[in-house]
C-alpha cells in the first residue's frame, strides 16, 4: 500500500562542527574498527541525478561468513551480525558485484556485510536513497530502518525518502547473500521540489508482514530514564537492576495490533561498552522474572533485536489483536533507546 503525504522542510542552516576525515573520529562499527566519514555535503544545493558518489569520504564494509545451516533471512541477520567479524576494509561507495565467484572473505555463498558511514550535513536535506541488491538487504538512517527486501531474491531495488538532519547523519546498509549472484548498492539523488515543501511517498508493509514502530518520544518514560537529545536511558552513576521491578525505571511502547501472529521486536539501540549494554523486557507485563535483553554494543543508535540470554534469540512473542505494551526496564545503567518495532514473523 502506498500513501502520499506533504511536509514541510526546515530551512535554517546550522553550523556543526568540522568533520573532515574519511574515518569518524569516534564511532565504531562491530569489528570495534572507526566507521566511515563522509565531510559536509550541501547533498540539497543542486539537482542531482542517481549517484553512487556520497562525495570524499569512505564507508567501513564489515564481512562475515556463515553456513547453510544459519538462516539469515530471520529477523534481519540478528544473529549473523552478533558474531565476530569476519573481515573488514574501507571502501568509497557502496557499489560492490562479486557476481558468482569469491566474496571478500573467502566464500563465494553464505556471506553478510554491513557497509556503515556518517553523512555530515550542513542543513536540513530531504533526499531519496535507493539501495539494491542480491540476496537481502536493508537500510538503515539513524538507527531507524527505512526500507528492506530481506529474503533471497535476484536484484532488486527499493527506495525511501529520507530526512537527514543538520549535523550528523549515521547509514548502515545491512545485506547477506545465500547464492548465486552477489552484488550490493547504495544510490542517491536530490530532486528541487521548492523552497520548503517536499513530497513523501510512505510505502507500507503488506497486511502479512506488518511492521509497527513507536519511538521514544511517544512512549511513557518512569522512574530515571531521561533523554540523552535523541533517545531515553538511564544515566551513568544510578545504578544497576537485578530485575525488572527493582528500580521503577522504564520506558514503555505501546502498540495496537491488526492481525494475531508471532512477532520479533527490534529497538534501536545505544550502548557504550560491556558495562552498558543490557535491558530487562517485558510484554503484557510478562514474564515477571523479565527477558534480558543483551544489545550488543554500539557508541551509536544501532538496531538490536530483543534477545533473552537465557532462551532464546530473537526472543518471540506471540500476540493477539488490539494493545500490546512492550516495557524495557532499567539493568544497567548508561545504555539508552530510541525506537521500538514488532516484526511479524
Amino acid at each position: 500500500t502506498t500513501t502520499t503525504t506533504t511536509t514541510t522542510v526546515p530551512t535554517t542552516t546550522t553550523t556543526v562542527p568540522s568533520n573532515d576525515g574519511p574515518q569518524h573520529p569516534s564511532i565504531t562499527g562491530v569489528s570495534g574498527e572507526l566507521v566511515g566519514n563522509h565531510p559536509e555535503r550541501d547533498y540539497c544545493a543542486a539537482d542531482q541525478g542517481w549517484t553512487t558518489d556520497f562525495g570524499d569520504g569512505t564507508w567501513l564494509a564489515e564481512y562475515w561468513n556463515f553456513t547453510s545451516s544459519d538462516d539469515p533471512a530471520s529477523n534481519y541477520g540478528a544473529a549473523i551480525f552478533a558474531q565476530t567479524v569476519d573481515g573488514h576494509a574501507y571502501v568509497n561507495a557502496i557499489d560492490e558485484d562479486w557476481a558468482g565467484g569469491t566474496g571478500p572473505v573467502g566464500q563465494s555463498n553464505y556471506f553478510a556485510a554491513r557497509h556503515t558511514a556518517v553523512l555530515n550535513v550542513p542543513a536540513n536535506c530531504t533526499m531519496e536513497m535507493r539501495v539494491s541488491g542480491d540476496d537481502g538487504y536493508a537500510l538503515y538512517v539513524d538507527g531507524t530502518r527505512m526500507e528492506q527486501h530481506w529474503s533471497n531474491h535476484a536484484t532488486t531495488n527499493r527506495e525511501a525518502t529520507v530526512s537527514l538532519q543538520s549535523g550528523e547523519n549515521l547509514v548502515v546498509v545491512d545485506w547477506y547473500e545465500w547464492g548465486g549472484s552477489a552484488d550490493v548498492r547504495l544510490e542517491w539523488r536530490y530532486v528541487d521540489t521548492g523552497p520548503t515543501t517536499t513530497t513523501t511517498t510512505v510505502t507500507t508493509a503488506p497486511p502479512s508482514t506488518p511492521v509497527l514502530f513507536q519511538s521514544t518520544d511517544d512512549a511513557a518514560v518512569s522512574g530515571d530514564f531521561a533523554s540523552d537529545g535523541t533517545g531515553v536511558g538511564v544515566p551513568n552513576g544510578t545504578g544497576f537492576s537485578a530485575s525488572p521491578s527493582g528500580s521503577g525505571s522504564a520506558v514503555t511502547f505501546t502498540f495496537q495490533v491488526s492481525e494475531a501472529g508471532t512477532y520479533a521486536m527490534q529497538g534501536s539501540v545505544l550502548a557504550p561498552d560491556g558495562a552498558d549494554d543490557s535491558f530487562w523486557v517485558t510484554v503484557n507485563g510478562q514474564p515477571s522474572a523479565g527477558w534480558l535483553w543483551d544489545t550488543g554494543r554500539s557508541t551509536s543508535y544501532l538496531p538490536s533485536n530483543v534477545s533473552n540470554r537465557n532462551g532464546d534469540n530473537p526472543q518471540l512473542v506471540d500476540l493477539g489483536t488490539g494493545t500490546t505494551t512492550v516495557t524495557v526496564h532499567l539493568r544497567e545503567d548508561g545504555t539508552y533507546i530510541r525506537s521500538m518495532e514488532l516484526i511479524r514473523q
